[in-house]
């Protein structure tokens, strides 16, 4: 089971304090006293929520119906908290889900292979972060270490202040992949329970070249390299102001001000940034590498500092990556201006 990223209303605490907010949240993953909202066995599912689990699962009207007065009847079911509920809804939300259908969502994930026929886990990129609670047979740092092949003392372990028993180790993307890996080909029927850290969106802007760049081409090709002796790609890396192109909430002044805590009104200017298109994710829009032609709609804002930056790439989290764009100032006579976005990479 995968737990995801904290609410965007927990990212100041989340960012002084990750790694204690994940621990309570994991240690309540499964307790009994976890309850769900509204529902019960005794009660028809509403009009609503049928469609929901018909629409999420795939079921038939009448299927997703009966599966809903079987999941509540079903005293063994797994629970959630409030807290958990909390800590999960910004990531599973925008995939349709609620409080209701998530745990029956993991219950059907985690059983959908058997302990002698189970798919290969994908591969995690390296940047994404997770806490791994300790459980047989990998309930020590140095079972761990020989699994993810990183020696023991590169690793941390945290414990629950409420629950001793309970240890947790941060591990990069390659490290639950190899978990995962591990306990698949073992054939045992142990359940891995992870947790995603919520991180920056990376940045990592090439510096003789213009990658990475929104659009269809490959940047990192040799004829898209610039000459070092007499260009240098724009933006820079750390170059400061540096114009972003937003397209979505960030094109509120309201929640630019807010995010930003800036004293006065943002200033942002209409624009349209070539070579992009937007995708849905779940029930938001992601920037992701259009075609030649495609262009979006939105603002162009001028980013003052690191600390802005910084910001901006948290509330983003890594499932974007900052990358240059050509951004197209509206009413500016066809003005084009060398900026950056955050495009799509993947949840």
């Amino acid at each position: 089971m995968e737990l995801l990223a904290s609410l965007e209303t927990m990212a100041e605490n989340a960012a002084a304090s990750p790694t204690s907010t994940l621990l309570s949240n994991l240690s309540s993953t499964n307790t009994s006293e976890s309850t769900f909202t509204s529902n019960d066995s005794s009660s028809d599912p509403h009009h609503g929520q049928v469609e929901r689990w018909a629409r999420l699962f795939p079921l038939t009207t009448v299927e997703a119906e009966t599966e809903i007065k079987a999941h509540y009847s079903d005293l063994t079911r797994l629970r959630i908290s409030n807290q958990h509920w909390a800590f999960v809804r910004e990531d599973i939300e925008p995939q349709g889900h609620d409080k209701e259908s998530y745990p029956y969502y993991l219950m059907k994930h985690n059983s959908r292979t058997t302990c002698s026929q189970r798919r290969k886990p994908a591969t995690k990129s390296p940047e994404f972060r997770y806490i791994f609670k300790l459980v047989t047979p990998l309930d020590t740092l140095e079972k761990i270490a020989s699994v993810i092949q990183s020696p023991a003392s590169a690793l941390k372990l945290h414990t629950d202040q409420d629950d001793s028993s309970q240890q947790y180790v941060e591990i990069d993307g390659n490290a639950k992949s190899l978990i995962e890996a591990y306990i698949e080909s073992s054939g045992l029927c142990t359940r891995p329970i992870f947790a995603s850290v919520r991180a920056h969106a990376p940045k990592d802007l090439c510096s003789h070249s213009l990658s990475p760049q929104l659009g269809p081409h490959d940047t990192t090709v040799p004829h898209f390299r610039l000459d070092k002796a007499t260009c240098t790609p724009r933006p820079t890396q750390d170059g400061y102001p540096v114009p972003y192109f937003f397209y979505g909430t960030l094109g509120a002044p309201e929640k630019l001000s807010s995010l930003l805590n800036l004293d006065v009104q943002p200033i942002l200017h209409p624009a349209v940034v070539k070579g992009g298109k937007i995708m849905t994710w779940g029930k938001y829009r992601a920037l992701v590498d259009g075609d030649e032609g495609d262009e979006v709609v939105g603002w162009m804002y001028e980013v003052q500092n690191r600390e802005h930056e910084d910001a901006l790439r948290f509330y983003e989290g890594s499932a974007y990556e900052v990358v240059r764009c050509d951004v197209e100032m509206v009413g500016g006579g066809g003005m084009v201006v060398r900026g950056l976005t955050f495009r799509f990479r993947g949840a």
